[in-house]
C-alpha cells in the first residue's frame, strides 16, 4: 500500500506531523532473511507491489521509480529456476509521468498490469490528458502496452488503480478525490468507464466467488473545525453492475490513515485501517491499528490490533490471506517524539484462524519505512517496503521468511519494453 492515500485526499495535515528520525539498526528477526536492496538507483517514488507465483516460485515486484528523468513503473524479478534477479525492467517507457500501478496473477501465471499516465501541454505535451494502460504477462514476456482509457482532462496525482479478476472478468478500479469507476475486460475487449460513484473511494479489494469485497475512504463523520479534512475508512460490495450502499467502518470510532481488506479461510471479511491518532482530529484514537471482521451477515466491533497508545505512529498497513485461509499482517509503526516519527520499525502478525497471534517486529528502525507490499503462502511471508529519508535517498527494499530467496549482484540495467516474440 501507498502511504499518505488519505493524504491524498485531504487528510494531508494528519501526516505532517510525521517525519524520521536516524537510530541504530540491528539485524532482521529471525526467520527473516537479511534485507535485499531491490534497486539501484535512489529516486524511487512509492507505488509498490509485490506478487508472489507459487507455480513457479516467482516473485514480481512493481514501483514507481524516476527512470530515464521522469515517473515510470519499475519491475523487477526473482526467477526461482535460475535463482537470480532480472534487471530493473522500465514497463512504461513514456516521456510522461506513470503513476498507480496495479497488478493481480491468476493461478496459471498469467498476470495483468494497469497504471495511470498524465501529461500536460503546459509540459510539453500535445495536449492535457489522464490515461489507463494495460500490459499481460505470459511465459515470460509483457504485451505490448494497451490505453483502455483516456482523459482529456491533466489529473494531478492521476487515478488510484485495482486491478482484480473476478470469473471471468478482469476489473480495473478507478478512484480519483472520494469518488470510483471502474471499467472490465472480458474476451479481451475493455468495456468503457462506468458512471462515477461519489459516495467512496476504492483502494483495496478482494474476491469470494462472484463478489468483490471493497475497501477505502470517504467522507468523515464529523465535519468540526478540522475534522473536515480527514476521512473515514468504508467498505463496500461490488457485484458486477453495482456497489452497496458505502458502510463507515471507522465511524466516530476513529478516522483512517491506510486501509486494508482480506477473507480468511471461513469467508470472514477483516478490515483494517490505521488512525494517526491526530490531536487534531476530535474523533481520532490512540495511534494503533483497528479491525473489524464482517462474519454472520453484520459487522463486529472497532477493535484494536496494535496497543493504542498517543506517542505511537502507524504509518501503513497490508494485509493479504493465503491459499489455507490464513491471513498475514504487516505494517510500520514508529514513536511520536515533538510530532515527528522516530524509530520506525516493521511489524508482522499472522491469524491462523484462532484470532491474531503476538506481533513481532521484523526489521528494528534505521530510517523512514513506508510504501509496503505483502503476499503470503501458507509458510513463507514476502515483503517489500521503501526506506530512506526522502528523495535521492530513498530506496526499495526486499525481505522474506522464505530461504531459496537471496540477494544476486545488482546490475544499472533499465530494460526497455519486452513484448511477446511473433508466434509464441
Amino acid at each position: 500500500m501507498v502511504l499518505g492515500r488519505a493524504a491524498a485526499i485531504g487528510a494531508s495535515l494528519a501526516l505532517q506531523m510525521l517525519g524520521a528520525h536516524w537510530v541504530k539498526a540491528e539485524g532482521p528477526a529471525r526467520g527473516w532473511i537479511a534485507p535485499i536492496r531491490i534497486t539501484t538507483r535512489a529516486h524511487v517514488l512509492g507505488g509498490t507491489q509485490l506478487l508472489y507465483d507459487s507455480q513457479t516460485g516467482d516473485v514480481h515486484v512493481f514501483w514507481c521509480d524516476n527512470l530515464s528523468g521522469t515517473t515510470a513503473i519499475a519491475y523487477r524479478r526473482w526467477i526461482a529456476e535460475s535463482q537470480m534477479w532480472t534487471p530493473t525492467q522500465n514497463l512504461s517507457s513514456s516521456p510522461w509521468s506513470s503513476l498507480s500501478p496495479s497488478a493481480c496473477l491468476e493461478a496459471d501465471g498469467t498476470m495483468h498490469l494497469v497504471w495511470c499516465q498524465i501529461y500536460a501541454a503546459s509540459e510539453g505535451a500535445p495536449a492535457d490528458g489522464t490515461d489507463i494502460l494495460y500490459r499481460r504477462y505470459e511465459r515470460g514476456y509483457w504485451s505490448e502496452a494497451q490505453v483502455i482509457h483516456h482523459d482529456p482532462f491533466y489529473l494531478t496525482g492521476g487515478y488510484q488503480l485495482v486491478l482484480l479478476k473476478a470469473q471471468d472478468r478482469l476489473y480495473a478500479f478507478a478512484s480519483h478525490g472520494l469518488a470510483s469507476s471502474y471499467m472490465y475486460q472480458q474476451d479481451g475487449m475493455w468495456t468503457d468507464m462506468a458512471p462515477w460513484d461519489y459516495r467512496i473511494s476504492v483502494y483495496t479489494g478482494a474476491v469470494e466467488g462472484d463478489t468483490i469485497h471493497l475497501a477505502g475512504f470517504g467522507l468523515n463523520s464529523s465535519q468540526w473545525m478540522y475534522d473536515r479534512y480527514f476521512v473515514d475508512a468504508y467498505y463496500t460490495r461490488f457485484d458486477g453492475q453495482n456497489f452497496s450502499e458505502p458502510v463507515n467502518i471507522s465511524s466516530v470510532d476513529g478516522v483512517a490513515q491506510d486501509v486494508a481488506l482480506a477473507i480468511d479461510g471461513s469467508g470472514q471479511v477483516h478490515l483494517v485501517w490505521t488512525d494517526t491518532g491526530s490531536p487534531f482530529s476530535s474523533e481520532s484514537q490512540g495511534s494503533a491499528l483497528y479491525e473489524r471482521v464482517w462474519a454472520g451477515g453484520e459487522w463486529g466491533p472497532n477493535l484494536p490490533i496494535s496497543t493504542p497508545n498517543p506517542n505511537q505512529a502507524v504509518r501503513d498497513v497490508e494485509l493479504v490471506s493465503d491459499e489455507a485461509g490464513g491471513l498475514h499482517l504487516a505494517w510500520s509503526e514508529g514513536l511520536l517524539e515533538q510530532m515527528r516519527a522516530i524509530a520506525v520499525n516493521l511489524h508482522y502478525a499472522h491469524n491462523d484462524g484462532r484470532g491474531w497471534g503476538s506481533e513481532e517486529v521484523i526489521l528494528p528502525s534505521e530510517t523512514s519505512r513506508e510504501n509496503l507490499a505483502l503476499d503470503a503462502t501458507a509458510s513463507e511471508v514476502y515483503l517489500t517496503w521503501m526506506e530512506g529519508e526522502t528523495p535521492p535517498e530513498q530506496a526499495l527494499y526486499f525481505s522474506t521468511t522464505d530461504p531459496s530467496v537471496y540477494d544476486t549482484p545488482l546490475y544499472p540495467v533499465y530494460l526497455p519494453w519486452a513484448t511477446r516474440p511473433e508466434g509464441l
